[in-house]
């Protein structure tokens, strides 16, 4: 099946932006990210993907052995639009989907960050019949300049 090879051949566009707010013990990050697909390999093109995150963390005093520790709670939320195939909609193809869970990041220094988080879907209306999601963790690291 197309939708199950990788590549689509497809040239896709990627639209987003971050916000974020410090205040006294309390971090809030957003961002958001759309993306739109265009047709690819074999008259076949993934809907448009639009997604959003919000994290709020707790930042502890900076006078304790803890200051560099962010424990928190992630909230994300994804819309798929309907796949198309040969200009048809794929009936099996999009939906929501909400995720919630904690996170935990802990800032090495100004400019780097390790991050560790764990999603439950707490929402999911997909599109047709296609496999849900059970649950989502990440880690990595977040280099800034």
């Amino acid at each position: 099946e197309p939708e199950l090879q990788p590549g689509t051949g497809s040239w896709d566009y990627h639209f987003g932006g971050v916000y974020q707010q410090s205040l006294k013990y309390i971090e809030l990050t957003a961002n958001m990210l759309y993306v739109f697909k265009n047709e690819g390999a074999q008259n076949y093109q993934f809907g448009n993907v639009f997604s959003s995150a919000l994290f709020i963390d707790y930042v502890p005093p900076q006078d304790t052995v803890f200051k560099n520790a962010r424990p928190g709670v992630m909230f994300n939320w994804k819309e798929d639009a309907r796949h198309e195939e040969n200009g048809e909609k794929e009936s099996d193809s999009g939906g929501s989907t909400i995720f919630l869970g904690p996170e935990f990041s802990y800032h090495v220094n100004d400019r780097t960050k390790l991050f560790v988080n764990y999603q439950w879907p707490v929402y999911q209306n997909l599109g047709g019949v296609h496999q849900e999601v059970e649950k989502i963790w990440n880690a990595g690291t977040q280099l800034s300049w």
